[in-house]
């Protein structure tokens, strides 16, 4: 007798992280045996980090749920976007957020989106602001750069 493949149940959890931080990793935490697979969706519009180094902590940090989480980063402003500007993949995805601009967005668009909860005690602001005057991203980005450089140069 033939079964059908079961259908993946799938959602995107979008986050800015201009830098990642440990809200957005107890967001995806918070989801992570809700789905089968949550793709983990960056907002497309720089503030205080490089994408590349943004993308190459959350690889670092999801490294332990790889079966379960997909990063994506996508191209637009989260608060500006249109319906085609969503790729075809998520077409079938429920959209997850903290964000209530993003979810209005979403919303009028005609996307299936939830809000999640915040991390208590998290403002987006103060945090970014607080990253921008600590010595944390220097030592990020050299820390990254220099470890990038390290593997490049052992594979040769």
């Amino acid at each position: 007798m033939y079964s059908k493949p079961k259908k993946l149940n799938k959602a995107v959890l979008i986050v800015e992280s201009q830098p990642p931080h440990l809200g957005e990793l107890l967001q995806l935490l918070s989801q992570l045996n809700k789905y089968d697979l949550i793709y983990l969706c960056i907002n497309g519009k720089e503030k205080v980090m490089n994408y590349s180094h943004v993308l190459q902590l959350w690889q670092f940090i999801l490294q332990p749920y790889v079966d379960k989480v997909s990063l994506m980063l996508f191209p637009h402003n989260l608060t500006e976007f249109d319906k085609d500007d969503i790729p075809e993949l998520l077409d079938e995805c429920l959209f997850l957020t903290a964000s209530r601009e993003i979810f209005v967005r979403l919303s009028t668009i005609g996307c299936q989106v939830e809000m999640i909860p915040q991390a208590l005690g998290y403002r987006s602001l103060f945090f970014r602001t607080a990253f921008r005057q600590s010595k944390a991203l220097d030592w990020l980005e050299s820390r990254f750069v220099n470890s990038a450089t390290n593997v490049n140069e052992n594979e040769r």
